[in-house]
Order: structure tokens, then sequence, then C-alpha cells
């Protein structure tokens, strides 16, 4: 979802994830009360990982484009550069001409 979109969208996608966690899996099943209290903590740690994974992929995506606007903008700076033979000398003029 944060390859595509937003914070926002990464944020709620987050938070739905949490949510059916929560719902289909802990304990009492298929309602979104929590028995114990170390599933808050669960439920923190998936959300701040999510997060975490979504602003890398936000930033990585700004970052890409970032590249390809350079890219575009500057048509010759990605080339090698050709390695430009040394003539310091006056006989190596002649020669290679």
């Amino acid at each position: 979802m944060a390859a595509r979109g937003h914070r926002g969208p990464a944020a709620f996608s987050s938070a739905s994830s949490v949510l059916c966690f929560d719902f289909f899996f802990v304990p009492p099943r298929f309602t979104l009360s929590v028995s114990g209290v170390h599933y808050l903590w669960t439920f923190a740690v998936m959300f701040v990982t999510a997060m975490t994974i979504s602003h890398l992929a936000i930033r990585l995506r700004a970052e890409a484009e970032a590249a390809r606007k350079a890219k575009n903008g500057r048509p010759g700076s990605w080339k090698k550069p050709r390695r430009q033979k040394s003539t310091r000398r006056r006989n190596d003029c002649a020669v290679r001409s």
C-alpha cells in the first residue's frame, strides 16, 4: 500500500491489519476485545513495524523518482566518460595523427 500511496493510506492499512489480527486470532475470537495485556504490546509492535516499512517504501519511491527526473533532465550525465589520451609530448601527437 505504501509503495503506491502516501502515509495516510499506509497508516490506515497498518491499523486495519492490526485490527484484523485482533479480530480473527486473539482470544476471545471474533471480537475486538483483548483478553491479555501482552497483546497490546504485540499490536503496538506490529503497528510500529508496519509504519516503519511504509516509511522506507515511500522514501525509496521518492528517491527513485528523483533519480529518474535527474536522469531525464541531463541526458549526458549517466554515460561513462570516455578516457582521453594524453598528448603531452610533441612526438605523441605526430604518431597518433
